[in-house]
């Protein structure tokens, strides 16, 4: 028996003492309620979401009784519980999101006994104790009442919630965590963005917002990447690949920071991403607004006509928005990877005798330094090393090979120029051209037989008629750029065009062997001595590309290595007149001799032999013009004999066209000194009183120089300050007073200037004073009706200049 249970029975008066002291012993002895296990931070209860975290659905805490709850030191509180006064005794829960949730928290208690209004709750965004009101979420906000908090789009992290309540506040409570998915692009494997099959050139997703974003479960983490559970939200891509490509590009645009991508094989949107097979493994790039991260698939890691899945993994604090572009290469294998006749005949690249003409002819292709281009898929010395060949610092990896034949000598312009529709991203093209065919070896090719190396363009002057075989090459290593294209040859399509001009081998005219020049005036295949008066036309030659036997002389130009000869015989004293023309301006000389005759008593008619014997008889000249820069023709004062006339050219004058022609004339003055002077007697008898004209005879200048000093006066300079050195001279008489008007006449040349003289010509060289201005060095000049000459006689000289003997 219980002696406490026995004493209360006996009545209160009696025992008023002894109930006394009992109930002392009661209160000394029972032991105080205690205060919960989470009464302080560091022990907050935990609230298990299942699935490691990952869980969704509504997840509850351990019920704790508030009644002895006690607030701890330092504790503060947020601005909603100060408010109400639930800050006098507090517990603690926790739970952690290893993902972006939908989160609602909610305060509940098993019953009734705290009253509405005394109790409420605080969320913080940490783990660390204890926290203060920088830690309260900015997503779940407090609430000074029972009930709960929500929001969307809540970060991953640990959170401590924070239960509190008012000295009045007895009785139990608890809190459930509810966690859903939150709706954000893309985020869920059925909703990945769907590309559809990837069109060659750019394919660009639209815009999208990387926030709320999540990931399934622990094992869709990227280990590959520092900090790898920091990278819990991703997205999902899917696209299809077409019947080809050479590469895939996977670029992506957003706010710099680093960013995850795995690729699986298959579609997500209907097979877990768990039971795909990965392609390559988890990677990392770099997301910028300006130069894009980026992840390329080369040559056999993708297979044409499948499904692919992409995942982007984003760190838990990126925020903004991304742009996913890919941009697939390749149009189809190349035509001819490999110089094997039997491969290359049946195709497209052999070109065959190429088709050409004066003016030129263009042969076009195209092909593709595809995947099956690569050297190491058929490696072949020496044309095809295995490691490719390296030029100006870029590694030469893909080829492809055509073939042609010149059916002719032939000046040839080659050009290869990128059509990818997404723009020339790649190095330039290189190319080889051999002066050699293929055979079925692939190692018969030989570079010892490259006549050219360039990039991209370039052109060939007199190639002889032949095979030949053209090796175009590029690089496979592909090099992100920007999301138009990567920097790569690999997937290139590309058009070949060349030019075929055609061209002569040699000039006709080359004195490569006797009698090998034009003949002027060859009569029944004899050489005439010019006709005077008669203009001759030789015929046309062209350039060709060998270089000629050449006159023992500075011939204009040391560069030049080709002449064309031409040959005239001079029949008596006079002057010789020609024309050079052609497609160029183009130097010449004549040259008094018979080259012919010297080359033959010398035996050299071949390049870089030279003509000796030969003497200039003018300078450099330039087709029709030259000095002394005399109009119908250059002037030439020649004697007697055979004349040779040599054209000069070097490759640049190759093809190019000249023809010439010569004029022989027997002029002598009539009129060339005083006392021969024209006389035209008095002019005034010869008109009537009205006035009138008085032409004199026509007159020429010839090859000798027989203009003299008169009265101190030095004969009138011509054309380009040439001296007067040729004179004809004319007298008239002035019966009484005259005004008169003394006009130069000229016939396909310049007028010449003319200077009169006071007193007649024939009375000799001290009878004549020159008249003042304007009289002197004149083309035209007249006289008012208010002026007049004096009668008398008066001699008019015109002056003239050119070449002499």
């Amino acid at each position: 028996m219980n002696p406490i249970g026995r004493s209360k029975r006996t009545s209160i008066s009696a025992l008023k003492t002894i109930s006394v002291a009992v109930i002392l012993v009661l209160l000394t002895t029972m032991p105080a309620q205690a205060q919960p296990a989470n009464d302080n931070c560091t022990n907050a209860s935990v609230v298990m979401i299942s699935n490691g975290g990952f869980g969704l659905g509504i997840f509850t805490s351990a019920t704790f009784d508030l009644t002895s709850a006690t607030v701890q030191a330092g504790e503060t509180f947020a601005p909603a519980i100060l408010v109400g006064g639930q800050n006098q005794k507090s517990i603690w829960y926790k739970f952690s999101l290893p993902t972006t949730r939908s989160v609602r928290v909610t305060l509940a208690q098993p019953g009734s006994l705290i009253t509405a209004g005394d109790a409420g709750f605080a969320v913080y965004k940490t783990n660390s104790c204890l926290p203060t009101g920088a830690d309260i979420s900015t997503k779940l906000t407090p609430i000074g009442v029972f009930g709960n908090t929500f929001h969307p789009c809540v970060e991953s992290g640990d959170y401590l919630v924070q239960v509190s309540g008012k000295a009045s506040a007895n009785g139990p409570v608890y809190i459930t965590v509810e966690t859903g998915q939150p709706t954000a692009a893309y985020d869920l494997q059925a909703q990945a963005y769907y590309f559809g099959t990837i069109p060659r050139g750019l394919t660009t997703q639209p815009a999208y917002n990387v926030d709320c974003q999540s990931i399934d479960d622990a094992a869709e983490i990227c280990t590959a990447l520092n900090n790898y559970q920091d990278y819990n939200k991703s997205t999902w891509h899917v696209f299809k690949t077409p019947a080809y490509l050479d590469y895939l590009g996977v670029f992506v645009w957003g706010n710099p920071g680093k960013v995850g991508i795995r690729v699986y094989k298959g579609d997500v949107r209907g097979t877990s991403y768990s039971s795909l097979p990965q392609v390559g493994g988890c990677d990392s790039i770099n997301a910028d607004n300006s130069v894009p991260g980026s992840k390329i698939f080369g040559c056999t890691e993708l297979d044409p006509n499948t499904t692919y899945s992409i995942q982007l993994f984003y760190n838990k604090n990126y925020q903004g928005q991304i742009t996913l572009r890919l941009a697939l290469g390749g149009f189809g294998p190349t035509i001819a990877p490999e110089p094997i006749l039997s491969a290359i005949t049946p195709t497209t690249n052999n070109l065959g005798v190429l088709p050409s003409s004066p003016a030129g002819i263009t042969t076009g292709r195209n092909d593709f330094l595809a995947c099956n281009s690569r050297h190491s898929t058929h490696p072949c010395n020496p044309s095809l090393p295995a490691n490719g060949l390296t030029v100006g610092g870029i590694k030469l990896n893909l080829s492809t090979f055509f073939i042609f034949t010149l059916s002719g000598t032939s000046n040839i312009n080659i050009n290869i120029s990128n059509v990818n529709p997404a723009g020339s991203c790649g190095p330039p093209l290189y190319i080889r051209l051999y002066n050699q065919n293929v055979s079925n070896s692939c190692s018969s090719l030989d570079p010892v037989n490259i006549i050219g190396s360039f990039f991209n363009a370039s052109s060939f002057s007199c190639l002889p008629p032949g095979d030949y075989t053209m090796q175009i090459m590029g690089q496979d290593t592909i090099i992100p750029s920007d999301y138009t294209c990567p920097m790569t040859n690999l997937g290139t399509i590309f058009d070949m065009n060349i030019n075929v001009k055609s061209i002569v081998a040699s000039n006709k005219y080359s004195l490569s062997a006797p009698g090998v020049f034009d003949t002027i005036n060859n009569v029944s295949g004899v050489m005439q001595s010019l006709v005077p008066g008669i203009t001759y036309t030789s015929k046309v030659d062209t350039f060709g590309c060998a270089n000629t036997v050449m006159p023992l002389d500075d011939n204009c130009n040391a560069a030049y290595t080709k002449t064309m000869y031409r040959e005239f015989i001079v029949p008596d004293s006079g002057i010789v007149s020609m024309w050079s023309t052609g497609s160029t301006n183009m130097n010449y000389k004549l040259f008094k001799g018979d080259a012919n005759s010297f080359a033959v008593a010398q035996n050299t008619f071949s390049y870089p032999g030279t003509i000796s014997g030969l003497t200039p008889y003018t300078l450099c000249l330039a087709n029709t013009s030259g000095p002394p820069y005399v109009c119908d023709g250059v002037k030439v004062c020649v004697v007697p004999g055979t004349y040779t006339e040599a054209v000069f050219g070097n490759t640049n004058q190759i093809g190019h066209t000249n023809q010439f022609q010569v004029r022989f004339d027997t002029l002598n003055t009539k009129h060339y000194n005083l006392a021969t002077a024209e006389d035209m007697g008095d002019i005034l008898s010869m008109i009537p009183p009205t006035g009138g004209t008085v032409t004199s005879a026509t007159d020429h200048y010839s090859c000798k120089d027989n203009a003299i000093v008169i009265d101190g006066f030095q004969p009138c300079s011509g054309g380009y300050g040439s001296p007067g050195t040729k004179a004809i001279y004319r007298q008239f008489y002035l019966s009484g007073p005259a005004s008169i008007t003394i006009n130069s006449m000229a016939f396909g040349c310049d007028y010449s200037p003319l200077t009169l003289f006071k007193g007649k010509a024939t009375d000799g060289l001290a009878a004549l004073t020159v008249m003042p201005s304007p009289w002197r060095c004149f083309t035209s000049t007249s006289m008012n009706v208010c002026s007049a000459l004096p009668a008398g006689w008066y001699t008019v000289v015109s002056y003239g200049w050119g070449p002499s003997y």
